[in-house]
This record gives C-alpha cells, structure tokens and sequence, in this order.
C-alpha cells in the first residue's frame, strides 16, 4: 500500500517516530518515510484482525492517507491505523451528521474520521498510542453518549466499564485531562456537552507508549496493542450509536440536535417525514359527514361597454416578469446630413493612383497599333520560363593553385564532409577556416581545403 509492502510487522524502530516530526508535517519530502510507517500499520491491522475475532466481525480496518491533502489540513501530524464502521452503515450515519453540520464545523474539521466513534492505533514523534477517539462533529455517538448516562442504570454500567480499564490508561475530555473513573460524572458530561455545541475537541481514552520503551518491539508491541484493544472495545460497543444499541429518545439519529443546527440540547429528532412514517405512525384523520354542496348554475359574465372600459397602457400589455426590467431605448435618430458637392479635381482623382482612365472607343482617324513606330531597342523578360524537364545549369568549379583567402570557394578533401564546396569565411594563421556550406559553418582545417574558381 502506498508504493511499499510489508507482509509481515516486525516492529517499530526509531525512523518510524521521526517520520511525524514538527518540521515535517507540510512538506511532501518526506512522503517516502510516512509511506513506510503506513504499510507497517497496514500489517499491523491484519495482525490484530487475525487475533481478535470479535473486532473483525463488527469492524473494518482503515490506514489514514501519509501525504497532506485537504482532508488533513495539508499536514500529516501522525500515523493512523482506525476500525470504523463498515460502509453501508457509515453511510447512514454521515447522511444523518452532515444534515446538522454548519459549514464552518465542516471547513473547520473536514476528516472523515472525525464523523464517527473510533478505535485507533497513532503513531507520531512522541511514540505510540492505543486508544478510543469521539470527536465533537460525530454528532450520533455524542448525543447517543449523552442519553446513556442520563439514565442511572446505564450510567452505572459506563462507570463499571470505565473502572476495570487498566492504571495505564488516561482520559483527556476538550482540554481538560480526566481520570477515566471519572469520565460519566455530571460535570464531565456538561463538558461533553459544551464540546458538542462548540463543533470542537476530542474525548479520548488512551494508553501511550514512549518512543525510548522496550514494548515497542515486534512481538512485545503487537500483544500490548490487542490487550489495549480489548479492554477498549466493550466501551466503544457501550457508547456508538447502533439500531441495537439506541439511547437517544426517539429511537433515531438526531437530526438537529445542537444551537447551531436549528435545534435544542435533548437530542430529541424531528418528527418523521411522510416517507419515514411506518404504518402504526401515520395518522388517521376523523370521519367527518357532511352535506354535498349545491351545484348552482353558471352564471353568465357581466358586459361592460367600450366606453366604460378604462384605457391599457403599453405596461399592462407586458407581462410580470417584463414590469421588473428597463424597457430597452429606442435608437437615437440623426438628422440628415446635407451632401456636400465634390470639387471637380476630387472626381477627377477619385480613381486612385496607379489607375489609368478607362479608354475610349477608338476614333476613325486615330492611328492603329500596327502603324504606330516599333521601339528602338527590345528589353528581353527578366524571368524566361524553361521548358518542362529541365534544370538550371549547374556552376562547375575547376582546381586553382592560388592559395586560400576569405571570400574565395574551395572544395573540402577529406573528412566527413568529403567533396562539400562552400565559401571560405575565415582564416586564421594557426590553419582554422570556417568554410559556409549550405547555410551551415563548418570549421576544418585548411590542410583538407582545396581552392576552386
């Protein structure tokens, strides 16, 4: 994946941590390095896909894009490795989340991943973690959340869930760090709730692993990462929005449930739509019995006479969309000009020059051509076609002993330009000459030229 294949994780080194360094989020250098660390996470997924059953029924294995795109802010800050959703019910969850989104929470966070309740393995400068992601803008898992621990029964049992979690694990809630015992107290979950309006913040339950530890290694880092899954994996069934696992009030994902969206802070949904409605939630109007009303006859239009009528301007002859738009001007009408006489030298001119009068019919008495004297001397054509087949007659050169100067023609001797003639340029007194044969400069040595007249 990504232009490189690892078949089978070995492991994390230190490369692989300072692929994620601060310097190195935006430029797209070192997209070969994130390459890398992302088809070890993609070894990574099929590795714990082979050892946890129960997550590779419910969920599918994602490896995050290593290049910055628009999705990512145009940086890549860490590695991610996410089971989400399967598609189809991806889709019917982001239909439900992108109806409440304003555009500035979408501009704000783009990522798809920010839509949904995610189980992630991140890798970034720092070292590693394992954890249990919900960002503010997976709207369905927030209010299903929130209606969990309203309730006293099911609050007990989050708190259960959130007390067998390991030591190592912590919790951080929008800015603020928690312990994970105390993530379903009342104040938290105003904070969560305040997280939800804003459209900002992340609720993460996580175990970290430094970059300088020995659990990094190939067999060590795969058995702590699937232990940190498993113990994450009954919070996450608890807490995602699922048709099995429904808290919310009415039994559907919210489609408004935030200020900015139009809505209130309950998580109550809107009524369903008349294509929504199953037959138990459609209603049934009252029979009414009434009486069916008389038919009266037609009764014929009232005539009003010509001269009653009031007159119809041109606006009324328009229609309505035409009363809204400028009528177009009439074009401005010029007077006319009177014609001003031409003067007789202008008539006389106005054939242009090089232009000789038309002849006039010849005279009985005018003398014809052949009467007229013949010239005294015959000017031959400057160009005198030949006949058809023939070739201008070719210029032969003869052998001269005269020695070589500028302007003369000679013939090269030898070389590859062998029996070429040309015209002598230059010559230097080191025996360079630059002969121009054919449009082109040759430069030879004039050893190899031969004079020609």
């Amino acid at each position: 994946m990504f232009g490189w294949t690892v078949n089978e994780f070995e492991g994390f080194d230190s490369a692989d941590f300072e692929a994620f360094e601060n310097h190195k989020w935006r430029s797209h250098r070192f997209n070969l390095e994130r390459m890398r660390v992302s088809a070890k996470l993609e070894a990574l997924g099929k590795t714990i896909v082979e050892r946890t059953p129960e997550i590779a029924r419910e969920l599918e294995t994602h490896v995050a894009e290593p290049t910055p795109t628009i999705f990512n802010d145009h940086q890549v800050d860490c590695g991610w490795l996410c089971f989400k959703r399967p598609p189809a019910e991806q889709r019917k969850l982001l239909a439900a989340i992108e109806r409440s989104l304003t555009l500035a929470a979408e501009v704000r966070a783009p990522h798809p991943l920010h839509k949904e309740l995610l189980l992630a393995v991140r890798v970034d400068h720092e070292g590693l973690e394992i954890s249990l992601r919900l960002h503010a803008q997976a709207r369905l898992d927030v209010q299903n959340i929130i209606a969990l621990c309203e309730q006293e029964e099911q609050r007990a049992h989050v708190e259960e869930l959130l007390r067998e979690l390991p030591p190592t694990f912590e919790c951080r809630l929008a800015e603020h760090e928690i312990t994970p015992a105390d993530a379903a107290t009342n104040d938290n979950i105003a904070l969560l709730r305040a997280m939800r309006d804003r459209g900002e913040g992340w609720l993460i339950i996580r175990r970290r692993i430094p970059i300088d530890s020995a659990l990094l290694a190939a067999d060590t880092a795969v058995n702590e990462i699937v232990t940190a899954l498993a113990a994450l994996f009954p919070l996450r069934q608890t807490f995602a929005w699922r048709t099995d696992n429904d808290h919310l009030e009415r039994g559907g994902p919210p489609d408004a449930g935030t200020p900015e969206a139009g809505g209130t802070d309950t998580g109550r949904t809107h009524p369903p739509s008349a294509k929504e409605r199953t037959p138990e939630q459609t209603p049934i109007a009252p029979a009414t019995t009434t009486a069916p009303a008389e038919t009266l006859p037609p009764q014929p239009r009232p005539r009003v006479s010509p001269a009653a009528r009031e007159p119809i301007s041109d606006d009324d002859r328009r229609p309505a969309w035409a009363k809204f738009t400028p009528r177009p001007r009439p074009a401005r009408q010029h007077p006319p000009q009177p014609r001003r006489p031409r003067p007789d030298s202008a008539r006389q001119d106005d054939r242009g020059p090089g232009r000789q009068p038309p002849k006039s019919p010849r005279r009985s008495g005018a003398p014809s051509e052949s009467a007229r004297p013949a010239p005294t001397e015959q000017r031959s054509p400057r160009n005198v076609s030949r006949p058809a087949g023939t070739k201008r007659p070719r210029k032969e050169f003869v052998p001269s002993d005269k020695p070589l100067a500028e302007g003369c023609h000679a013939r090269i001797t030898d070389g590859l330009f062998k029996g070429q003639v040309g015209k002598l340029i230059t010559l230097d007194s080191r025996g360079n000459a630059q002969l121009l044969v054919h449009k082109k400069t040759l430069r030879i040595e004039s050893g190899a030229l031969q004079r020609i007249e």
